[in-house]
């Protein structure tokens, strides 16, 4: 995914515009996670894509669940190192460009199939890192 792509998206689109400019976008989802609390909160699904198991709650329960139903067997060691709560912050930080991580897993499909999907996470302003 091209960040300047996203540099652009974020300057023209604010609050509730950022959201409603999503469904123009390659985005399926889009989940705020609060690092310090290990809460979850949906901010966007694209419908007929994927199932989406919680619009919010604890992280930890949403991972296990998309562990252990949504994730490609191959895929799950990395997946889970990937959304790993304990060292996401200090990851981000380090990651190049600061504050930005991408992998790529397969996901089931509602269809049925196997897709793969890029995953992005960005660090917010609060942690002083984008």
């Amino acid at each position: 995914m091209a960040l300047p792509f996203l540099t652009n998206l974020f300057s023209r689109y604010r609050g509730n515009q950022l959201l409603s400019a999503l469904t123009y976008t390659p985005f399926d989802e889009l989940m705020v996670i609060d690092l310090q609390t290990g809460r979850c909160e949906s901010r966007f699904h694209a419908d007929g894509k994927f199932f989406a198991p919680v619009v919010g709650g604890a992280f930890r329960s949403l991972l296990d669940y998309v562990s252990a139903n949504l994730v490609h067997p191959e895929d799950l060691e990395a997946h889970k190192a990937f959304m790993n709560l304990s060292d996401m912050a200090s990851r981000l930080a380090c990651s190049d460009p600061a504050g930005i991580l991408t992998a790529e897993f397969r996901y089931l499909a509602l269809s049925g199939e196997w897709r793969l999907m890029e995953n992005l996470l960005i660090s917010g302003p609060e942690n002083n890192i984008v």
